[in-house]
């Protein structure tokens, strides 16, 4: 699935894209019970680019092609945005042919 049809819908997502950003942050619980660490940032294909947010361990970083398996797109202050749980796959993907991450730079 393309990044550009992903963001279009809510609901379980699989997509393959390159990182354009990554940054680790930490957010406040809603509930007040603490504090959590999580990584945000940018994934793009060459159909678009949407934002992700990781509530798991990610080690990946800029310019890492990935695939993700069994992500979800849910609106967070209605945008679309790729979150990355406990049962989603996150892998590292091969594709020579797949645009470099300056072609991608630009979405």
């Amino acid at each position: 699935m393309s990044i550009i049809t992903a963001s279009g819908a809510e609901g379980n997502v699989s997509t393959i894209g390159r990182i354009l950003s990554v940054k680790a942050t930490t957010i406040n619980k809603k509930d007040g019970s603490g504090s959590m660490d999580i990584v945000k940032g940018r994934i793009a294909d060459e159909s678009g680019a949407i934002g992700f947010v990781s509530w798991n361990t990610f080690e990946h970083k800029v310019g890492d092609l990935i695939k993700i398996e069994q992500g979800q797109i849910r609106k967070f202050r209605e945008t679309p945005e790729l979150n990355i749980g406990k049962y989603t796959k996150v892998e590292q993907y091969h594709d020579g042919n797949f645009p470099s991450i300056g072609d991608l730079g630009e979405l």
